[in-house]
């Protein structure tokens, strides 16, 4: 579903997003993990992607996933949740 998003606009990481949180509010996890990926891969310097997909990547049982996501949205200048960052740093 986002791959057919993304050939039709291939450029616009800001739709993929408004996708990745529709799909959350759907419960769809994968999906918007999906489409954080695709816009990370237009806009690799959005941190706020990475701090999302790493929520994402936690939610899903995937907390070695996450705590990369989330290192590199610090690098990218985004503040994570202290709490969050306790739980993956364990």
């Amino acid at each position: 579903d986002a791959r057919k998003h993304q050939e039709m606009s291939p450029e616009d990481d800001g739709n993929l997003e408004l996708m990745a949180l529709s799909q959350i509010k759907l419960e769809d996890l994968s999906g918007a993990i999906e489409s954080y990926s695709l816009a990370i891969e237009i806009n690799p310097e959005n941190g706020f992607y990475y701090k999302n997909r790493a929520f994402l990547h936690y939610k899903t049982g995937h907390p070695e996933k996450a705590l990369k996501d989330a290192l590199q949205a610090q690098k990218l200048g985004v503040q994570m949740n202290p709490a969050l960052m306790e739980k993956l740093n364990k």
